[in-house]
């Protein structure tokens, strides 16, 4: 905990004097907040190993599950996500994509939530970058009726 928050303060410091902006208070506290979510992403991690120590006998297969825990939902889920969602709601034909385009979308986002790894990016995207106006599909008048200023720290919390 405390080699991260260190580090993550080293390089935030080191960015925001590389950039010449002057950060303001807001800015700060979504590097520590951010430094906070990257924190319980990794005690997740690691309480997911633990917990595979706990269920394994060899340190070896521990480590191997883990691994391979970690790198299913880090490159496979989005995968998996996308190709159930095909299965349930089919975009081939122009029909099809005119009646089941959002369906499959929401079914796609919905099961790449499962993942830690996707809740994590998005979050941070969020948290990070307040610009970002939304995490999923958007009708056009939603778009027209947003405003175009940056999202507030509490907004983006």
């Amino acid at each position: 905990v405390v080699m991260v928050l260190s580090t993550g303060i080293a390089v935030g410091c080191a960015g925001f004097l590389a950039s010449g902006i002057r950060p303001s208070g807001e800015e700060a506290v979504r590097v520590l907040i951010y430094l906070l979510y990257t924190i319980v992403y990794i005690c997740f991690w690691l309480a997911m190993a633990l917990l595979f120590s706990v269920f394994t006998r060899h340190a070896a297969t521990s480590a191997l599950a883990s691994i391979a825990l970690w790198l299913f939902f880090a490159i496979f889920m989005s995968l998996l996500a996308g190709i159930m969602a095909n299965a349930v709601y089919p975009v081939n034909t122009e029909y099809e994509q005119a009646v089941n385009a959002l369906n499959n979308y929401n079914l796609n986002l919905n099961l790449n939530r499962i993942s830690p790894y996707y809740l994590y990016s998005e979050a941070s995207s969020v948290l990070m970058n307040p610009a970002t106006r939304a995490i999923n599909a958007v009708s056009y008048a939603q778009l027209v009726g947003a405003l175009s200023s940056y999202l507030s720290l509490g907004q983006s919390l």
